[in-house]
């Protein structure tokens, strides 16, 4: 018997096992760094939620406006025979009201209590115009410049 083979089975392989699960760990903390971990993507979730409600909340006020009449903001933003509920007017999440701000020349922000702030390069939010911090900026509805229909000659 050679002395190669006189060693005891799997010694040699101790400090390649611990090399293995050392880089296994190391990838595991650089995925969860990178992705954020389920803490992040809870956030993400809510924040996704927020900015659903508050589409939600920008479609009610275009019924509420109309495109018929002027360009300004509603004082009243609850459901109407016209442009029914529900509507969301607190963050489910943390309870506190949206934000309904005025910019003017037709357009307005809602604004919530977002958990991340924006990524950069990031593509406007359910329907915005775009996202400024913590709110979303929309415009109302064009008036449409409704012509009587033409008589029909007797």
């Amino acid at each position: 018997m050679t002395e190669a083979n006189t060693r005891p089975p799997g010694r040699g392989q101790g400090w390649a096992s611990w090399a293995l699960a050392a880089l296994a760990a190391a990838a595991v903390v650089a995925g969860l760094a990178i992705a954020g971990g389920p803490v992040q993507a809870r956030k993400e979730r809510r924040d996704e939620t927020r900015s659903a409600e508050l589409s939600q909340l920008s479609s009610h006020i275009s019924c509420l406006v109309g495109d018929t009449g002027p360009r300004e903001l509603p004082t009243e933003f609850g459901p109407t025979e016209g442009c029914p509920g529900p509507v969301p007017l607190t963050d489910r999440h943390s309870g506190t009201d949206y934000r309904i701000e005025w910019i003017g020349d037709g357009k307005y922000r809602l604004c919530a209590d977002y958990e991340l702030p924006p990524r950069a390069g990031q593509r406007p939010y359910w329907g915005s115009d775009s996202r400024d911090g913590d709110c979303l900026i929309y415009s109302l509805p064009a008036p449409r410049n409704l012509q009587p229909a033409p008589q029909p000659a007797d």
